[in-house]
């Protein structure tokens, strides 16, 4: 479970890096505006995309740990919503 959430993260930290170097690159006003607004439409998609697909493995072992009854949900542990 770590290892998915670590994962995520790792992704939406260098999305988010390499959304801030494009806009300081390219812009998306001027001369290269339309470039630049391409590459931020592909930057966002790719990271739309990769967090659904890191979505579906992490909800597979999920299930696995719920049938195996080692998952302990927030009530369980004692966590205040």
């Amino acid at each position: 479970m770590q290892t998915s959430a670590l994962g995520i993260e790792s992704s939406l930290k260098n999305i988010n890096l390499a959304v801030l170097i494009a806009a300081s690159l390219f812009g998306i006003k001027g001369q290269n505006g339309e470039f630049g607004a391409g590459v931020l439409f592909v930057l966002l998609r790719y990271g739309g995309v990769s967090r659904a697909v890191a979505a579906v493995p992490m909800r597979a072992n999920l299930r696995q740990l719920r049938k195996a009854g080692s998952y302990k949900g927030a009530e369980e542990m004692d966590v205040q919503t």
